[in-house]
C-alpha cells in the first residue's frame, strides 16, 4: 500500500505569498533503497507509491524547495513513522542572524588527507610534512566575493621535519559558501560551509615550505569544510530557539511543535550586517480525520416567539470591559425579563471560560469580561496556511423563548 503524506503549511515568514512550488520528497529506507515523489502546487500531497504504511522503522524523508532552493523537511531517522492518514505539519519564519550570533566554538582540530601529508614531505625532500591543523580564533564576516562568508582564523600548524614533530604558529583567511545542507539522516546538520581561497601566513618562513603551502592551499581549504560546518551547526543553537518561539500562534499558549520536530533552511541570503535564512519547522504527524457534516439544527415551532438582543458597547478584543446587554421580544421589543445572558471567552492559552447574568425587569443585565479569541491552526492539507478562529459569543435563553446565539466578533 503506497504511503501518503499531506502537507500543512503555517506561512507566518511569508515564504509563499506567491504560491506554493511542486515539492519533491525522497524517502529512504535504512538499508539505502530510496523512492521519490513530487508534489503540485494545487495539491500539497506526495504519493511514495512503493512504500510500506507506515516506513520502515529508522527511515528518513527529505522534502526539498526548487524556489529557495532549499530544504523544506529533513525528517532524521524516525523509530516510528505515523501511519496513514499523516501528513507533514509546517511553519515557517524569516530569521535575520546578525554575524555577533554565529559566534563558532572553538578549537577546532583538522587532520590533514594523507595525499597533504604525503604531499608535502615527497615534495620538500622529507623536510616538511604538515599533518593537523588547530584552528584556536575563527570569526566570520561579509566576504569580498558577493555571496560568500569570510572566515578569520588563527591557530597552529603541525608538522614534522626529518620525523621531528614541531608546531608553528599560523593565520589567515578562507571564503566559504554557505547553503541548506541537504542531509536528512542528522537534523542537527541543518547548514554546509564549502570552504575556498585560502589564504594562509605561517609564523616560519623557509625556501620549499612556503611555495608548498601555496601550492596545496586548495587541499589545506577542502579540509576546513567539514569541520567548519560542523562548528557553524553547533553555533546555531541558541538561534534556533529564538526560531522556534516565533513560530508560536498564540502567546502563552501550548506548543504548536512537538520536541520531534526539526529545521531546516530553505534559503541563506548574505548580507553586509550578517545572513538572513528562510527557515522551516516542521514534522510528521496524524491528519485529522473529516468528520461527516452534522445535521441541521431543529427548528423551532413557528408560534415560539424569538428573542433579540443587543450588547453595548461595541465588544473590544483584548480590553476588560463592562458591557450591557439588552434583551427584548422581537414581536414588539417588549423587555423580557429573566432571561440568562452568558458570554463565553477565552484565556492566554485557548481555554473556554463563561461569564452571566440574569436580565431585570427592564430586560437588561450587566457583565464585566475580557473578551479573547481562541486561534487554531487550519490543519486541512487542502487549505494550508491559515488560521481557524473562534470567537467570543453572547447565549440567551428565557422560558418559551428560542435560544439566540451572537458571536462578538462575527468574520468580515
Amino acid at each position: 500500500m503506497p504511503y501518503t503524506l499531506g502537507m500543512t503549511i503555517i506561512d507566518l515568514g511569508s515564504l509563499y505569498a506567491g504560491g506554493f512550488p511542486s515539492f519533491s520528497g525522497r524517502l529512504t529506507g535504512p538499508g539505502g533503497g530510496a523512492q521519490s515523489a513530487s508534489s503540485s502546487p494545487t495539491s500539497l500531497v506526495l504519493n511514495f507509491s512503493g512504500s510500506n504504511n507506515p516506513p520502515t522503522p529508522l527511515s528518513t524523508l527529505l522534502i526539498t524547495d526548487p524556489t529557495g532552493p532549499g530544504d523544506f523537511f529533513r525528517s532524521g531517522p524516525l523509530p516510528a513513522w505515523t501511519p496513514m492518514p499523516a501528513q507533514i505539519f509546517a511553519g515557517t519564519a524569516t530569521v535575520p542572524m546578525p554575524w555577533a550570533s554565529l559566534a563558532v566554538p572553538t578549537p577546532i582540530p583538522i587532520l590533514l588527507p594523507a595525499g597533504v601529508v604525503i604531499g608535502g614531505g615527497l615534495a620538500t625532500g622529507l623536510s616538511f610534512w604538515p599533518f593537523r591543523i588547530d584552528i584556536t580564533r575563527l570569526t566570520i564576516g561579509p566576504s569580498p566575493i558577493p555571496g560568500q562568508v569570510r572566515g578569520s582564523f588563527a591557530g597552529t600548524l603541525g608538522y614534522t621535519t626529518f620525523f621531528i614533530p614541531r608546531r608553528s604558529a599560523i593565520f589567515g583567511t578562507f571564503d566559504f559558501t554557505l547553503s541548506p545542507s541537504g542531509d536528512a539522516t542528522r537534523p542537527g546538520a541543518i547548514v554546509k560551509a564549502d570552504a575556498t581561497a585560502l589564504a594562509m601566513t605561517i609564523s616560519f618562513v623557509t625556501p620549499l615550505s612556503t611555495p608548498l603551502l601555496n601550492a596545496i592551499a586548495p587541499l589545506f581549504a577542502g579540509a576546513l569544510s567539514g569541520p567548519v560546518s560542523a562548528a557553524i551547526n553547533a553555533s546555531l543553537g541558541s538561534t534556533i530557539s529564538a526560531m522556534t518561539s516565533t513560530l508560536s500562534l498564540t502567546p502563552g499558549g501550548p506548543p504548536v511543535f512537538s520536541p520531534a520536530a526539526t529545521v531546516s533552511f530553505r534559503r541563506i541570503t548574505v548580507l553586509g550586517s550578517g545572513v538572513v535564512v528562510q527557515a522551516v519547522l516542521a514534522e510528521v504527524i496524524a491528519a485529522p480525520v473529516t468528520n461527516p457534516a452534522p445535521p441541521p439544527p431543529v427548528q423551532p415551532p413557528a408560534a415560539q416567539d424569538e428573542l433579540v438582543a443587543k450588547i453595548t458597547p461595541a465588544p473590544e478584543e483584548g480590553v476588560l470591559k463592562h458591557y450591557n446587554v439588552r434583551v427584548g421580544r422581537s414581536s414588539d421589543n417588549a423587555p423580557v425579563p429573566n432571561a440568562k445572558c452568558v458570554i463565553t471567552t477565552f484565556n492566554a492559552v485557548g481555554t473556554a471560560q463563561q461569564v452571566s447574568a440574569v436580565t431585570d425587569s427592564n430586560g437588561q443585565a450587566g457583565i464585566d469580561v475580557l473578551l479573547r479569541s481562541r486561534f487554531r491552526p487550519n490543519r486541512d492539507p487542502f487549505h494550508t496556511g491559515g488560521l481557524d478562529r473562534v470567537s467570543p459569543n453572547l447565549t440567551v435563553s428565557a422560558a418559551g423563548f428560542q435560544q439566540v446565539v451572537i458571536d462578538l466578533f462575527p468574520d468580515p
